[in-house]
């Protein structure tokens, strides 16, 4: 099982086609469950992955036809810091991801709204300062997890920022 304290990182590049969100859910699940994730914990942070990852990549085909050059590819970061697990998904994308309820005809547009109840808000972005487009990250809490604060790992640059960061979240 995970510790309150453990330090572990995990990254993934992405596969352009939507056929990569499958790809990151079972390196995901592989990855966690050899971490010793919680079931619980587990099939919450395998849907987050599933939906920033399949935004990722279709908000990025959608912008490489405007574009009309390659760009770099997604990536899928897992963290386990201070007693939360971070999904992180790097994409070339700055278009902002925006939460918001879809019409009732919608046949899409519920990801974020699935990924903000999963994390209980604990989610948001951030513009990448390197390099292009964005990182979204989403923030779940482990069992017998430790303040975040107690490490200081935020202030350290280990975790997304969140109280600077754009978009929603905590």
């Amino acid at each position: 099982m995970v510790t309150a304290t453990a330090l572990l990182h995990d990254r993934l590049d992405l596969r352009p086609e939507l056929v990569g969100a499958l790809d990151a859910r079972h390196h995901a699940r592989d990855v966690l469950g050899a971490w010793g994730v919680p079931d619980e914990v587990l099939a919450d942070a395998l849907s987050i992955v599933t939906e920033l990852v399949a935004n990722a990549i279709r908000h990025a085909e959608a912008e490489e036809s405007l574009r009309r050059h390659s760009q770099p590819p997604s990536v899928l970061e897992l963290r386990v810091v201070a007693g939360h697990l971070y999904v992180v998904v790097h994409d070339a994308s700055r278009r902002a991801p925006v939460l918001q309820p879809p019409s009732e005809e919608a046949e899409s547009g519920r990801g974020l709204l699935l990924v903000a109840a999963l994390t209980e808000g604990a989610w948001g972005f951030v513009y990448a300062v390197h390099d292009a487009g964005k990182l979204v990250w989403a923030r779940l809490s482990l069992p017998g997890a430790v303040p975040r604060d107690a490490l200081g790992s935020e202030r350290a640059g280990l975790l997304p920022p969140s109280a600077s960061a754009v978009g929603a979240g905590v």
